[in-house]
């Protein structure tokens, strides 16, 4: 028993010295606060060996911590999540099953009760709590991680027009950065950005043969859309234009392109009240000629580029929003059945 105690103890501290290094203080101060509280409860002290010895009380006690564990472990580490559109095609299928690490880029805190899972079944049950389920409880907070997000990440986050629904897209833009997109290739900050390996495009092109054309595409299994047209010519569909993307403290100036641009994530996630009276930006019923930004954005697309309702249409994503870092495919299914080979896949 001693030796037990003693590994615990020693497998205890070599594992906060480990996380303390890492900066997540905040980790560093819940694994010890556990683990004393358990050394507490394991030792001789007559009080803690006599809740032991009772088997209800010890019963509870190890029920109560798997129950706040398994809560902490969603919160604070990872979740799993559901692949239910091709938006992300090829690197991720409709059936796959992702596991979003949190801890990765720090896990954000929860904005009510209402988004602390199983707990808040408790507050389902109380009607005044219910009436305020949309509401938010708490500010919003993001406890330090392990790095910053990067440019080709592939994050799960809200989406910005229904919060409750969750999204996952490649983070193409991050804040700071001028993005612009020519005949399907993205650009940032003037040099073109490499597309992911697996990504999706798709071309519109004339033919000469459409009889050969349409054997050939058929063998090789490969889907397309026909248009009669007699010329022979090559061009993709995206052009957008530049744009920079909100970092917080960052300051732009407020004109009519400024105000089009920027106006949904004023009011939505700036909270302020912004209107155009006249070529004049007003902020808050005050003219204004600048405005800096509170918080970082995100530009988010598809891999399935052509196919994929993102920031090209919606706009921003802000940081208050991504949940975390989709890092490996668990398993995949469909209704046919189980695809092994994609079972424990690292997402690239």
């Amino acid at each position: 028993m001693k030796m037990r105690k003693k590994y615990f103890i020693f497998t205890l501290l070599t594992s906060v010295i480990i996380i303390a290094v890492q900066g997540l203080w905040w980790l560093t101060f819940g694994l010890m606060s556990v683990g004393l509280l358990t050394i507490l409860f394991l030792s001789p002290f007559r009080f803690f060996f006599h809740m032991r010895k009772v088997s209800w009380i010890s019963t509870s006690v190890s029920l109560l911590a798997i129950f706040f564990l398994a809560i902490s472990i969603r919160v604070f580490f990872v979740e799993i999540y559901n692949i239910p559109s091709g938006s992300m095609e090829n690197t991720l299928i409709v059936g796959d099953k992702v596991l979003v690490n949190k801890l990765q880029i720090g896990p954000r805190m929860p904005k009510s009760p209402f988004e602390i899972p199983w707990l808040n079944l408790i507050f389902y049950l109380n009607k005044n709590a219910r009436a305020e389920m949309d509401s938010i409880w708490w500010n919003y907070n993001r406890l330090s991680g392990l790095r910053q997000i990067q440019r080709d990440d592939v994050l799960v986050f809200n989406f910005p027009d229904d919060e409750k629904t969750y999204f996952i897209k490649r983070c193409i833009g991050l804040p700071g950065d001028n993005l612009k997109i020519v005949k399907g290739k993205t650009l940032l900050n003037g040099a073109i950005d490499q597309e992911p390996m697996l990504s999706k495009s798709k071309f519109l092109f004339y033919v000469n043969d459409p009889v050969a054309y349409l054997k050939l595409t058929d063998s090789l299994s490969i889907q397309c859309y026909w248009y009669e047209n007699s010329a022979n010519k090559l061009s993709t569909i995206d052009n957008f234009g530049s744009m920079y993307i909100p970092k917080a403290g960052a300051t732009i100036r407020l004109n009519e392109n400024s105000y089009v641009l920027y106006q949904n994530i004023l009011r939505k996630f700036e909270k302020v009240q912004v209107d155009l009276k006249d070529g004049q930006v007003y902020v808050n019923q005050k003219p204004e000629i600048s405005y800096t930004f509170r918080q970082n954005y995100y530009f988010m697309m598809g891999d399935n580029r052509h196919n994929s309702i993102d920031s090209r249409f919606w706009g921003f994503v802000p940081e208050e929003l991504i949940v975390g870092k989709a890092s490996i495919i668990l398993f995949s299914n469909d209704l046919s059945d189980i695809k092994w080979n994609r079972t424990m896949k690292q997402i690239q």
